[in-house]
């Protein structure tokens, strides 16, 4: 009963607030980033598994906020299991705690949610789109190789959707879940696009040198070439 009431009130309050917002859950894979030469190296052992980088929309806070209290971290600790679902690269205590006050004060004090009900929200889509389990469904799995078509073509299949796809070189180090209807209806993921709004028209310039073009966005090479790797 404590658990459905807190559900009811995640959505009573997104249902306020995400009705014209477009959010973002971002899911990163442990192996790739803990084979990037980065310090501090990951704990062992590395997990096979997709775990939430953040819950965005499209406005990230631009006003100061209170980071989490050590009371509110332990909430979150002993009631989500955010170390399993939420960590750090690195995966250590303070880490991990650090981690989520980044992800707080960048994207979650500001929306008129409390810490418990932000963390709760991100880790309820989490849980609601198992990427792994569409991935494996359609033959893509930890060690193999493919197309990031194939990607797109497999979530679509069994989710219904199409994530938006980063690389880290050739493998595939995060998929960012698209979310564009009001909340009292359910997450309900959308495609994603990399389209943006037009920006007015600037004032006339002298010409300059063409620019090269800049490099394509993962998600926009279909027929480049990654591997989901291994631990």
């Amino acid at each position: 009963m404590k658990m459905q009431k807190l559900l009811f009130i995640t959505v009573f309050h997104l249902a306020i607030l995400c009705v014209d917002a477009k959010w973002k859950l971002a899911v990163q894979w442990r192996a790739t980033l803990c084979q990037a030469p980065i310090k501090p190296s990951c704990q062992q052992p590395i997990l096979e598994k997709f775990t939430i980088h953040g819950l965005w929309d499209n406005k990230p806070c631009k006003t100061v906020g209170n980071p989490l209290s050590p009371q509110e971290i332990q909430q979150l600790t002993s009631n989500l299991k955010l170390s399993e679902v939420w960590p750090d690269r690195a995966n250590t205590t303070t880490d991990n705690e650090n981690f989520w006050q980044h992800e707080w004060l960048k994207h979650g004090h500001c929306k008129r949610l409390g810490s418990l009900l932000y963390f709760q929200t991100a880790v309820n889509v989490y849980n609601k789109f198992p990427i792994l389990s569409y991935l494996q469904a359609e033959g893509i799995n930890p060690g193999s190789k493919f197309r990031v078509q194939d990607i797109h073509e497999a979530i679509f299949k069994q989710g219904g959707f199409r994530p938006q796809v980063v690389c880290g070189g050739n493998k595939l180090q995060e998929l960012r879940i698209c979310f564009d209807t009001p909340a009292f209806k359910g997450f309900t993921a959308v495609n994603c696009t990399t389209s943006s709004t037009p920006s007015p028209p600037s004032p006339p310039r002298p010409p300059s040198p063409p620019s090269p073009p800049p490099p394509p966005k993962c998600e926009e090479e279909e027929q480049k070439m990654i591997t989901l790797p291994k631990a």
